[in-house]
């Protein structure tokens, strides 16, 4: 078996390679392990090198070095291939995905990663007028999404990182147009048309550094969950993310009439305003675009992923 680190030199501000290095070198040598590693050039550029790899028909560990973007990118690179199992290195702001386990510290020791056994994760497959996309985690659209681009811009300004980018790219997205107009079907239901804060879309449960926005996903159980906020007055829009990030917007009475939950296999997600008008975007664990009228759908046991020594999904 061979294994791959796929270093994302961006991730971290930079600091994935210099937190990694001397640890895989260190461990690779005690083991006598076959490996390479891997500086990605650009998202597409990473993908395009996992499947030339996954070509070959060995057997084959990925790890990605970097955070959900990362990620993402080894994904989308081993999709389709069954000799191929993937990890994470975290080293990014969010590293939302690793929430979704009992302890995330240890995705951290090189050891237990090493050591971890592989499980059959699902994966939502995105479909738009652009191509098909694989997420692991979640998809969100509306405020959260715009939030979530915004502070990718503002972390490349000096004294602006982690919690203080999304906070201040917060206050920048709450303070401009805020709510869309969509179709939504889910499963064989009646589609209905509303206007939405936002709207997730998990088969893990964490987005934005935090948020619990799926409290009740699971990796492993064939069904993605689907949670919809309406669009509402700014004088209630805090107390609704305050819940939302606790992951308690399902029970607490404040929430309710505003948010929608559902467990499905397939949903589809239609703009309505005109495109030119207002243009939303759409992250796919960390990988923004513009937002197209879109189909999720699960697929079970889509991924192999390693999972660390003694660490388990929750």
């Amino acid at each position: 078996m061979k294994y791959i680190f796929i270093i994302n030199p961006a991730a971290g501000q930079g600091k994935a390679r210099s937190y990694w290095l001397p640890q895989i070198q260190r461990l690779v040598k005690e083991r006598n392990i076959e490996y390479e590693l891997h500086n990605t050039l650009s998202f597409q550029e990473g993908i395009n090198y996992i499947r030339q790899r996954c070509e070959s028909g060995e057997e084959i560990r990925f790890y990605g070095c970097g955070g959900d973007g990362t990620l993402n990118c080894l994904v989308n690179g081993v999709y389709g291939y069954s000799n191929a199992s993937i990890g994470v290195l975290p080293t990014g702001t969010g590293n939302d995905f690793i929430r979704s386990f009992t302890d995330p510290k240890a995705f951290q020791d090189l050891e237990r990663q090493l050591d971890g056994e592989v499980q059959k994760l699902d994966a939502i497959k995105c479909t738009d007028s652009s191509g098909t996309k694989i997420s692991l985690n979640m998809c969100n659209i509306g405020v959260d999404a715009a939030v979530a681009v915004e502070a990718g811009e503002m972390k490349k300004k000096p004294l602006l990182s982690g919690a203080l980018a999304y906070g201040a790219a917060a206050v920048k997205v709450l303070s401009g147009t805020i709510g869309f107009p969509a179709r939504v079907q889910i499963d064989d239901e009646e589609p209905y048309e509303k206007y939405f804060l936002f709207v997730a879309i998990g088969n893990g449960g964490f987005c934005g550094g935090g948020f619990h926005s799926t409290p009740l996903s699971k990796l492993d159980d064939g069904l993605m969950d689907v949670c919809l906020v309406d669009n509402i007055s700014r004088m209630k829009i805090a107390t609704v993310i305050m819940k939302y990030r606790a992951g308690t917007h399902l029970t607490d009475k404040s929430c309710e009439g505003i948010v929608t939950y559902k467990k499905c296999k397939k949903m589809t997600l239609t703009p309505l305003c005109p495109y030119d008008e207002h243009v939303e975007r759409i992250v796919l664990d960390g990988e923004a675009s513009d937002f197209l009228e879109t189909t999720f759908e699960i697929v079970p046991e889509a991924v192999n992923f390693i999972v660390p020594r003694g660490c388990e999904m929750l």
